[in-house]
């Protein structure tokens, strides 16, 4: 019988990688640039003062400022001169708030995608690793699918006047308004894999077992048990850094709303928008990490207390190696890393009030 081709990470998966995150960056890139609003509150003619080369004498250049349809309209009348700028060219200038936003969304595009293929990777190797049944990784995918649900449909049925709302009522920033909840629905599939890996880790835990007697059994059992705690922090930092920038997402939207009107009276985006977000996100962390990593420690205590009933602790060399087996999930080490994971998951909740601080 022919063995099945398996289905690993290899030195071109880093090129694969690289194209991933490129492909994300481009089209999200092209995406924005082609849905980006001329502003509207533009003066007409801007009066530029040019120093020459005596003390008090200066050059005045006058700059006409031109949407899209007139610079059209003056490119068919001969004789038109002068220095012109198209509207749209000023775009940052008048609403620097909105490049900040403009290069979050790139970011974080190119980031989802980046890590796209490297979970579905890891995914793939944990079946092959735990030998895993098709039902196991049904069942995670359905979590999957109803975890990004859950993420995407709760936020929209707050009593708020959502920015996408704002943008299309008012006719500014975006010539297309579906462009922010595109945003938002996509980078949430492309994790799919992220928590696809997330939900297999409790099913590989209890199938993890070890020979009564056997130390090459006992070590491979404490190495499963470690690939398992890094991929779910690894999982958790990346699901962190996903959700900080989407902090700052919502914070500089904020802000480049608030750059094209004044509502006086009343405060349409207020900051504790950004912490409400802040904290959805930290309670979104908690959810996915602690019960799965509950779980894990709670296999890990039961390894480690049936080796206990099996091995003799008493000979120098056999408790040095038993001590080794457990470095990362016991002793003064993990004091460290229990800091990691605790700072991680507070990080949207710190990230929402830093947008404050950097007049964001």
């Amino acid at each position: 019988m022919k063995r099945k081709k398996s289905i690993k990470p290899n030195s071109q998966s880093v090129l694969v990688i690289i194209l991933c995150a490129f492909i994300g960056f481009m089209s999200s890139y092209l995406i924005l640039r082609t849905h980006f609003l001329e502003p509207s509150m533009l003066p007409s003619n801007l009066l530029v003062e040019k120093s020459g080369t005596a003390i008090d004498k200066k050059d005045t250049v006058v700059l006409k400022i031109l949407s899209a349809d007139t610079l059209v309209q003056l490119a068919a009348q001969p004789g038109q001169t002068g220095k012109v700028i198209k509207s749209i060219d000023l775009l940052f200038q008048h609403n620097p708030f909105f490049l900040i936003w403009s290069m979050l969304i790139i970011i974080m595009m190119t980031i989802v995608s980046g890590g796209f293929p490297f979970f579905m990777w890891q995914t793939v190797e944990i079946k092959e690793k735990f030998s895993l049944s098709k039902k196991l990784h049904l069942t995670s995918l359905i979590g999957s699918l109803i975890l990004i649900s859950f993420m995407s449909v709760l936020p929209a049925t707050l009593n708020l006047y959502a920015p996408r709302h704002i943008v299309e009522d008012m006719k500014i920033l975006l010539s297309n308004s579906n462009i922010i909840p595109l945003f938002v629905v996509l980078p949430l599939l492309m994790l799919y894999p992220v928590f696809h890996s997330v939900f297999l880790i409790s099913p590989c835990a209890s199938k993890i077992g070890f020979t009564n007697g056997d130390k090459k059994s006992i070590e491979k059992a404490a190495q499963n048990f470690t690939y398992l705690n890094k991929v779910l922090l690894n999982a958790l930092q990346f699901l962190a850094a996903f959700v900080v920038i989407s902090v700052l997402l919502s914070s500089s939207m904020r802000e480049s709303i608030k750059a094209t009107f004044t509502i006086r009276g009343l405060d349409m985006l207020p900051h504790e928008i950004n912490y409400a977000y802040g904290l959805y996100f930290s309670l979104f962390l908690s959810i996915v990490y602690f019960p799965v990593s509950a779980y894990l420690n709670y296999r890990v205590g039961q390894f480690k207390n049936a080796i206990q009933d099996n091995v003799d602790l008493t000979v120098p060399d056999t408790e040095k190696w038993f001590s080794k087996l457990f470095d990362n999930f016991g002793g003064d080490k993990s004091l460290l890393t229990n800091f990691k994971v605790a700072f991680t998951i507070l990080s949207p909740l710190i990230t929402s009030f830093l947008p404050e601080q950097l007049h964001l």
